[in-house]
Formats: C-alpha cells, sequence, structure tokens
C-alpha cells in the first residue's frame, strides 16, 4: 500500500501484463509491462519509487514482490 505520507522521486501509473512464453521446453508466465521493470531500474538507482497499476487478486504478488526492493506499490 502506498504510504501517502511519504515523498517519492518517482511514481509510475501503468499496467502490468502477464506474459506467456511457450518454448519447446514448455509454457511459463512471465510478470511483465512497464511499472514491473521502470520501477526495478529505478529503485536500483537509488530512487524513492511508488508503482499505481491495476490488478486482479492473483496478480497481487506484483506489488508484494517490489516491496522487497524498497518500492512502494498498490493494485486495485
Amino acid at each position: 500500500m502506498l504510504d501517502t505520507t511519504q515523498t517519492y522521486n518517482v511514481v509510475l501509473l501503468g499496467y502490468y501484463t502477464k506474459d506467456t512464453i511457450i518454448s519447446a521446453a514448455g509454457a511459463r508466465l512471465i510478470d511483465d509491462g512497464d511499472c514491473n521493470y521502470g520501477a526495478n531500474v529505478e529503485a536500483g538507482m537509488g530512487l524513492n519509487t511508488a508503482v499505481v497499476t491495476r490488478l486482479v487478486q492473483e496478480d497481487f504478488h506484483v506489488v508484494d514482490k517490489p516491496g522487497e526492493l524498497g518500492i512502494d506499490g498498490e493494485g486495485q
């Protein structure tokens, strides 16, 4: 959940996609989208980063995982 009292260097508003990669080894799901990749790059640069995106309940792990990197996230 976003901390409304926090000041951020960057707030990303955008989409999340769940891609299916099919190869000879089988199929696998990949978390994708601008917010997913952009937030990781910006947090890696030391910027205080937040993400706002729209998710279904089964994809909420996408906003939990960046929290481990210091990225605040909120999905609805």
